[in-house]
């Protein structure tokens, strides 16, 4: 099998597992906005939080270095296995012992005890982390669907089960432990690796010495990403944390379903192809995104009233504005979301950590600064963040691999367009008064093909060449 349609079809089976895992999940989630009232639903989400940001220490760095690798090591794999074990003891143990305190001080004492038993996860994802490599970097992307699609279906339905029997936050909180230990069974069972019982010194070195710049560059990435949500939870409270969250949720599920299942193939891909063929692939993998994934995100904004009315009900409307405003980034987003996989496939890690602190500096200081100016205002100075820092970002990269940014605009600007085009005409139609009267779901019936089939005219009227050159891609992708 070529390696272009290794890559394509693990990326179609991490597409796989993430739309149906993304699916439970979001019922799930759906189904706690709804009986949860607003402040609670905003602390439990400030929970996931901070377990989110531990999980970081064990599920990055390691993993990324046994995939990158030329070939397979056993001991190699058995001391990174068994360094993360004790790290993951030691990060659980840090969320029991001060993290959890510190919270019931501040919080809650509902809060404290989620993060008590959260903090088993660390160590399930320890576990699992380096036979997740092996079979990643074998491109072993169906057994690693069916193993994570298991999980959230177990997880979930007990999720669900407890859901309906009142047990609230928690529910999603056991289904979520549940849902980690099955998968974590069934990846350590099918991945054929067995850990031999030692783990040396010089091989912990290189771990640290190859990890430590992309988890300086993980965490950046986390307080990038989240930042604005840790400002609005400070500054004005866990209720506008909540419509934050709510709104964040939707946005999250598109990433989730596309991009970063097409980013967990850039690294293995990248990694094995000639220097020269980085620029070109790169053009093809953004030219795609745009095409997919651009009109989705735009869309999503300009649907966001009725469909925010359909699903989480009437008391999270303040979330529809805030998607409609978060869905603008995806314009430089498309281009920028692989930079620093595609740094790190060529072995610039130190060039992929100065991206994420440029990332990381624009996303805090913005978001301060519009503090004082409300919940709205916070939300656009994160999109604006993204504007401003994704030519210096690209400077980077263009510095280490001679990939262009006209090019990159160049392919990625018809779909731009369409998208925007589309966007705004969808909302004039809500706002222009000519869908009033009619129920969320009627609107969403109209809406929703109305947005494709502009998009689809759009492209095929202004931008034919670019639209069939994607087509062919796509094409090319099925067949082989």
């Amino acid at each position: 099998m070529s390696l272009k349609r290794k890559a394509m079809t693990g990326a179609l089976w991490n597409f796989s597992a993430s739309g149906f895992s993304q699916i439970i999940n979001f019922a799930i989630y759906v189904f706690l906005a709804r009986l949860v009232d607003v402040e609670g639903f905003g602390l439990v989400a400030f929970a996931f939080l901070i377990i989110e940001f531990c999980s970081i220490f064990v599920t990055t760095g390691i993993n990324q270095n046994l995939i990158q690798k030329e070939k397979w090591c056993n001991e190699f794999a058995s001391s990174a296995f068994w360094f993360l074990i004790l790290l993951s003891i030691g990060i659980s143990l840090f969320l029991l012992l001060v993290i959890s305190p510190i919270t019931y001080f501040f919080y809650s004492l509902e809060a404290a005890n989620l993060i008590c038993a959260l903090s088993i996860v660390p160590i399930i994802n320890g576990i699992r982390m380096v036979h997740n490599g092996k079979l990643q970097r074998n491109f072993e992307n169906k057994k690693l669907a069916v193993f994570d699609s298991s999980g959230v279906f177990i997880g979930g339905g007990l999720a669900l089960l407890l859901a309906f029997n009142d047990f609230g936050a928690w529910s999603i909180a056991i289904g979520r432990i549940c849902q980690s230990i099955f998968s974590t069974f069934l990846t350590v069972i099918g991945s054929g690796f067995r850990p031999k019982r030692s783990i040396k010194l010089n091989h912990v070195k290189a771990l640290v010495a190859f990890g430590v710049p992309l988890l300086n560059m993980a965490i950046m990435r986390f307080f990038a990403n989240k930042t604005m949500g840790l400002v609005v939870a400070l500054v004005i409270g866990p209720a506008a944390f909540a419509f934050v969250a709510v709104a964040n949720r939707g946005l999250d599920i598109i990433g989730s379903l596309t991009m970063q299942s097409l980013n967990k193939m850039v690294l293995p891909t990248l990694s094995r192809v000639g220097k020269l063929e980085v620029p070109s692939a790169y053009y093809r993998i953004t030219s795609l995104t745009a095409f997919l994934i651009t009109p989705i995100y735009f869309g999503l904004g300009a649907v966001a009233e009725p469909l925010v009315s359909l699903t989480f009900g009437d008391k999270w409307a303040d979330s529809a504005i805030l998607i409609t405003i978060s869905s603008t980034f995806a314009l430089p987003m498309v281009m920028g979301w692989y930079i620093p996989n595609v740094l790190v496939s060529q072995g610039f890690t130190k060039a992929a950590f100065k991206v994420s602190l440029i990332n990381l500096s624009f996303n805090v200081i913005l978001p301060i600064a519009a503090s004082f100016f409300g919940l709205k205002a916070i939300v656009f100075s994160a999109v604006l963040a993204v504007y401003i820092s994704f030519p210096l970002r690209f400077k980077i990269l263009s510095a280490y691999t001679n990939i262009s940014l006209f090019q990159s605009i160049k392919r990625t600007l018809p779909f731009s367009l369409s998208s925007v085009a589309m966007s705004v005409s969808l909302l004039t139609l809500i706002h222009g008064g000519v869908l009033e009267g009619y129920s969320s779901f009627i609107q969403l019936a109209i809406l929703v093909p109305t947005g494709t089939i502009i998009y689809i005219v759009l492209l095929l009227l202004l931008f034919k060449k670019d639209t069939f050159i994607a087509i062919r891609e796509l094409k090319s992708i099925r067949g082989h």
